[in-house]
């Protein structure tokens, strides 16, 4: 029965890493749709820009205060891509160790014991394995 509580136990924690790592994955997804959306935008804007540009120009206008509204925009845009992707940095920082979340720091690593995993195993409560003939 140990041996099926062990497998039970191991079952156990490999959903649940599996489900960290899907809403992991599915964060970074959402989060990607919507910088390539607002991607799309900044293009657009481009565009637009392009095109208010060159109507001023033939209008005799100030270039500048016709784009100057959609210029803001556009970088406006891009801080929010910007906070997007160190958003996604910081989930990508993220490391799962088990069940346990650790933060992915140098200083941390520096500082971590490394774990074999044979620790856990003494030799005394081990029986030798019998040869199969």
């Amino acid at each position: 029965m140990e041996f099926l509580d062990k497998v039970k136990k191991v079952a156990v924690d490999v959903a649940a890493v599996s489900s960290k790592k899907s809403k992991k994955l599915y964060s970074i997804a959402k989060l990607n749709l919507e910088i390539a959306e607002k991607q799309s935008s900044v293009k657009s804007l481009y565009k637009e820009i392009g095109y208010d540009a060159y109507k001023a120009y033939k209008a005799e206008g100030n270039i500048v205060e016709e784009i100057k509204p959609k210029m803001e925009k556009v970088d406006a845009l891009e801080d929010e891509i910007a906070s997007l992707r160190k958003a996604i940095d910081d989930i990508k920082s993220v490391e799962e160790v088990g069940i346990e979340e650790v933060y992915a720091d140098d200083a941390q690593a520096e500082e971590a014991d490394v774990y074999d995993g044979q620790s856990e195993y003494d030799e005394a409560e081990t029986e030798p394995i019998d040869s199969v003939e």
